[in-house]
């Protein structure tokens, strides 16, 4: 099952085997994936996924920022980053 943040309760093996992640585990994912402090939900993303966006600004977590509109661009590297929209 997938949670709010995309984080889900269980995970394959190399081996095929099934393994569920405890509650405190998922506390502790969910803590540092966090919540927006306007309210708005996290949103994950996978490499190479594409999300269509009005019009924002994307902040990287190294503190750079782009003005986005249409789509996000195609190229943002794996990380935690910020996107406000309008």
């Amino acid at each position: 099952m997938t949670d709010d943040w995309g984080i889900e309760d269980q995970y394959l093996d190399a081996t095929g085997e099934v393994h569920t992640i405890d509650e405190k585990t998922l506390a502790a994912f969910r803590a540092i994936v966090g919540a927006a402090s306007d309210g708005a939900d996290p949103i994950v993303m996978h490499a190479g996924e594409k999300r269509v966006v009005d019009r924002g600004e994307l902040t990287l977590e190294d503190g750079t920022t782009f003005d986005v509109a249409g789509a996000l661009p195609p190229d943002v590297p794996l990380g935690y980053h910020t996107l406000r929209t309008p």
